[in-house]
């Protein structure tokens, strides 16, 4: 197969256990795009976040950011904002069974507890340019919330060591009709607004682009990445992958911390 595109998701898969790219994941990437194959970045973080990856692997990576609620193209911005009085509801169901949130943009993370010194985004910030530095506000209010989102506020991640609470809480918001909630890992869940996910964002960058779907690999680990699996033409699941994941894939390679990205790649595109 020919294939044109092909889409990865970060944490559990491109990446090992550091915020860092493996030298083996970016000689196969690069290996891939010297084929004239297109590479997009697919990932729960914020655009931003991503951008400290263009620096590592070449300013012509494409990023889908924040689950599939924004992405932009020459001529073209997809961006799919939360509404404040869904942020509002957001943060009152998440308060209700004590969750930490951290509302995420492109460009800002809104957080009702601290940020630590060690957090991916603070060190991030560090390594990025001046312009593409992450806003951090912290220990935010309901009401700071409201008054900073500035139309910018893409989803909402919740934390908690409490599996039931988390178990609660997400049964709750998957009650509300107006957002659409999907787990990264196993302390926490995702919430968007309704009719977003990684998979409908990749349909439309692909329809943009003049991509079928069955020229797209998609690669992933967890639930989140269900939807882009079930899109691309041969979806591959990670050694580290949940069994749902796997269960969808046309295969599975081998871990994150093993290269699993490039290995897949390499008997793919071989």
């Amino acid at each position: 197969m020919n294939y044109k595109l092909i889409c990865t998701d970060m944490d559990g898969t491109l990446l090992g256990n550091g915020f860092e790219i493996s030298e083996e994941n970016i000689r196969a990437l690069k290996e891939a795009m010297e084929k004239g194959i297109k590479i997009a970045l697919v990932t729960g973080r914020p655009y931003n976040a991503m951008k400290y990856f263009t620096s590592v692997l070449g300013d012509n990576i494409y990023i889908i950011s924040n689950n599939g609620t924004y992405f932009n193209l020459p001529g073209y911005e997809y961006k799919k904002i939360l509404s404040k009085d869904a942020l509002e509801k957001i943060y009152r169901i998440g308060e209700k069974y004590n969750l930490n949130r951290h509302f995420k943009g492109c460009k800002r993370i809104i957080a009702n507890n601290e940020i630590g010194e060690e957090h991916p985004y603070r060190l991030l910030n560090n390594k990025n340019k001046e312009e593409d530095k992450i806003e951090i506000i912290e220990n935010a209010s309901c009401e700071i919330l409201l008054e900073r989102a500035e139309d910018e506020i893409l989803k909402c991640i919740f934390f908690s060591e409490n599996s039931e609470s988390l178990r609660k809480a997400k049964e709750e918001f998957k009650s509300q009709e107006d957002l659409e909630v999907v787990s990264s890992g196993k302390i926490n869940f995702e919430v968007m607004s309704k009719g977003t996910s990684k998979g409908i964002a990749l349909k439309k960058f692909c329809e943009i682009l003049g991509i079928d779907n069955k020229e797209v690999i998609c690669i992933g680990d967890n639930e989140n990445d269900i939807s882009m699996i079930e899109f691309a033409g041969l979806g591959i699941a990670m050694g580290n992958a949940t069994d749902e994941v796997k269960s969808k894939a046309d295969f599975v390679t081998d871990t994150n911390i093993n290269d699993g990205v490039a290995k897949a790649l390499r008997k793919v595109l071989a």
